[in-house]
């Protein structure tokens, strides 16, 4: 009972993905995906606010890496642990988490080994990115519409949003220890990592922002493809609070801010947006 209330809780603090959780998830497994999004964000704020040393980090993600394993192939254990009810529920349905549980700490042992460290390289970051992506595109689906068949497509829509997500978080993750700025794009645009909005960053963000516009064009592209609405809405829905910080980055000339809050004339996009998605699924199916 302590963990589905720790877990509840942790999902209302992060009211978005709390509310298409609340309307699009399968009520039968909505607490499964609780537990799940808590555990990730447990281990997620461990690392990104913690105090500890690498080798402490390395230490505790190793442990997590162990303890999955073990419950995957003895089962779970007793307790009440966020961990155990996932994986209990997981080998019940064929171990579909697995895979992608395993993705996710691949992402947090990159955030561990390069916390005060320095830049990373952009292959490093876009294998970052795109683990990120393919791990949260398959638990999404699964919990909104599981008989919907994935392809290497689908994940391009949450990759562009992380991507833009990093770019939003580029002056808190600098204070957490991250550097999110590829050493190639810091050397060609002669960007300081630790200074922002200049002219070169100011550079650097047009073309990632046109990078990121590329992505999320090719990725609706992809989602519109479908035959599943749900599908189609939520990925339409959690794309659209990036696409709110993209345009507010292009609007300020290419700088950053603290916050991106959403204003009436994006409410109306948004309505807009819904309203276009739902004439063309009806042409779709009238078409079929």
């Amino acid at each position: 009972m302590a963990a589905r209330t720790l877990c509840t809780n942790i999902h209302r603090h992060n009211w978005v993905t709390f509310l298409l959780g609340k309307f699009f998830l399968r009520s039968k497994e909505r607490q499964v995906s609780y537990s799940l999004y808590a555990y990730l964000r447990q281990v997620d704020d461990f690392i990104d606010e913690g105090k500890a040393g690498r080798d402490e980090y390395l230490d505790y993600i190793q442990k997590q890496r162990i303890i999955v394993h073990e419950l995957y192939s003895n089962g779970a254990a007793a307790d009440d642990s966020l961990l155990s009810q996932i994986i209990e529920h997981d080998r019940m349905y064929g171990h579909k988490f697995k895979a992608c549980i395993d993705l996710m700490m691949d992402v947090f042992e990159f955030d561990a080994r390069r916390k005060n460290n320095g830049s990373v390289s952009a292959l490093e970051l876009h294998s970052y990115s795109m683990n990120l992506a393919r791990a949260y595109t398959h638990f999404l689906i699964h919990f909104v519409e599981p008989r919907y068949q994935r392809s290497e497509n689908d994940i391009l829509l949450a990759h562009a949003c992380h991507l833009a997500h990093m770019i939003r978080d580029l002056m808190i993750d600098h204070d957490l220890g991250y550097i999110n700025i590829p050493r190639e794009d810091a050397s060609a645009y002669a960007l300081d990592p630790v200074i922002f909005n200049t002219v070169e960053m100011s550079r650097w963000l047009k073309k990632e922002v046109r990078r990121i516009e590329h992505l999320m064009r090719q990725g609706k592209r992809a989602l519109c493809s479908s035959p599943m609405f749900r599908v189609k809405l939520i990925g339409l829905l959690y794309c659209f609070r990036y696409e709110v910080i993209v345009r507010q980055i292009k609007t300020v000339g290419y700088s950053l801010r603290t916050s991106y809050p959403m204003c009436f004339m994006d409410m109306m996009r948004l309505c807009g947006q819904c309203f276009a998605v739902c004439v063309k699924h009806l042409f779709q199916c009238v078409r079929i």
